[in-house]
């Protein structure tokens, strides 16, 4: 075969080549930047419940270790344009690391819960500090979740329209009440090395 058709069909193959590697590559790029993304949007969880707007954040410095009595702060915002009371529970609970060499799936502990029912006016933002006064484990995950629950009759005040008042909604409805809403918050770890006496919140 002559030198020249060598080169060629050399030619040939390796723009081949470089056309499937680009193909595969961009796809992938583009995957990347939309999985940033959606890591943003996780990375701050957000529960909505008629308008109302609410996260949580640690307080202070936001980096636990065991012992430590954590604070979590709500904050919540009214978008809309009346009055609404909203309850919600926050809860705190804990997992011990998965052994690897078991096939039982290992069930969450709660450490500490706390109710809430609160009213914003239209377009107002209330900052809701929650005290655990419970000292975290060592050698666990911490999981912190937000619920809105029932708020009822009881936490009907005039002019103000309740967020989530389930036991009337059954009682006027033949339909299926939807459940409330419920995210997971804040993860963080207490398990530690001799290197990293404290683990940060991971947002």
């Amino acid at each position: 075969m002559k030198t020249h058709n060598v080169m060629t069909i050399g030619s040939v193959a390796l723009g081949t080549a470089i056309l499937t590697v680009l193909a595969f590559w961009s796809p992938s790029l583009e995957a990347g930047r939309d999985g940033d993304a959606l890591a943003a949007k996780i990375a701050n969880p957000k529960l909505v419940s008629n308008g109302i707007e609410m996260t949580v954040v640690a307080a202070g410095t936001g980096i636990f270790s065991r012992g430590d009595e954590p604070v979590f702060e709500l904050r919540a915002v009214n978008t809309g344009k009346v009055a609404t009371t909203v309850a919600v529970t926050m809860a705190m609970t804990a997992t011990s690391p998965a052994d690897k060499f078991s096939r039982v799936p290992v069930m969450p502990s709660r450490l500490w819960f706390q109710e809430n029912s609160f009213t914003l006016k239209p377009h107002e933002t209330k900052v809701i500090a929650f005290a655990t006064h419970t000292q975290l484990p060592a050698n666990k995950t911490i999981a912190v979740s937000l619920e809105e629950t029932g708020a009822g009759d009881e936490l009907r005040e005039p002019g103000v329209q309740p967020a989530n008042s389930f036991r009337e909604t059954a009682r006027r409805s033949s339909q299926p009440v939807a459940l409330p809403s419920r995210i997971v918050a804040l993860n963080f770890s207490t398990v530690t090395s001799s290197r990293d006496p404290a683990v940060a919140l991971k947002d």
